[in-house]
């Protein structure tokens, strides 16, 4: 479209004159820019390949910021690359990129950027067959951002809920709460069994969910609390689950 058309007019513009003065702070933020342009028309080798440039002009003026952005970027790109073809050894190099963005985020106290790259990260473990790893890492991304975008913290965690019950385990589930909703702070001593620690846990899930996030995170929830209980046992439990939220609703919950 011609919005694309000037936005990498503008981009190629500045590259240009950062070549010419140099500049290589000027190249590397508008070479990220253009990737960004390129990303947008999924035009993905043109992105990959203004990214890549981008990430090398950074490394070599020491901006771990943009080298981070940019090595998030590549490692989405080879995520949806995964996807488009049907590709394994692209969520390795996706795995790859997320890892190393991750760890220069860290050293720049970027959280936005060290959750985005903890997320590309968890999608490839994913794609893998890793639900287990793709839980831990999501969950990461929740807690990186949490103090920050509380949304986007709520949508990486019912991702992170999400993949939890991929995994089956109620253990992992159950620690996974904890961390994100009690500050990992311990389930009372009292609470011997999960059904004890999952009911426990239910107000305050309701109490620290958004309102679009609180269904899909709750029947998750239910989900693990009825595990592997008689079928009546679990009419009754998801009765009284169902009578509790509304309750709790009642309340008021965060926004």
């Amino acid at each position: 479209s011609e919005g694309y058309r000037i936005a990498e007019e503008y981009a190629s513009e500045a590259i240009k004159i950062g070549e010419e003065l140099p500049d290589k702070y000027l190249m590397a933020l508008n070479l990220l820019c253009l990737g960004n342009v390129y990303t947008d028309q999924e035009r993905y080798e043109d992105a990959l390949e203004s990214y890549n440039r981008s990430a090398v002009l950074a490394q070599e003026i020491k901006r771990k910021d943009i080298e981070a952005s940019a090595s998030v970027q590549m490692s989405e790109i080879y995520n949806d690359l995964g996807d488009i073809n049907d590709d394994s050894s692209q969520y390795d190099l996706a795995k790859n990129h997320a890892l190393y963005a991750a760890a220069l985020a860290k050293t720049t106290l970027n959280r936005i950027d060290r959750g985005q790259a903890l997320i590309q990260y968890s999608k490839a473990c994913n794609r893998l067959g890793d639900d287990a790893k793709a839980c831990e890492n999501a969950l990461e991304a929740s807690l990186e951002v949490k103090c920050l975008d509380y949304k986007v913290s709520q949508s990486y965690m019912e991702r992170t809920v999400t993949l939890a019950r991929r995994t089956e385990d109620k253990d992992l589930y159950i620690r996974t709460l904890k961390a994100y909703y009690l500050d990992d702070n311990p389930i009372p001593s009292d609470k011997h069994t999960s059904y004890e620690k999952l009911h426990f846990l239910t107000p305050s899930i309701v109490s620290a969910t958004m309102e679009e996030y609180i269904i899909p995170i709750m029947s998750v929830h239910t989900h693990f609390m009825m595990y592997g209980l008689p079928s009546l046992i679990q009419r009754q439990l998801f009765i009284k689950t169902l009578e509790q939220l509304v309750e709790l609703k009642k309340n008021g919950i965060k926004n």
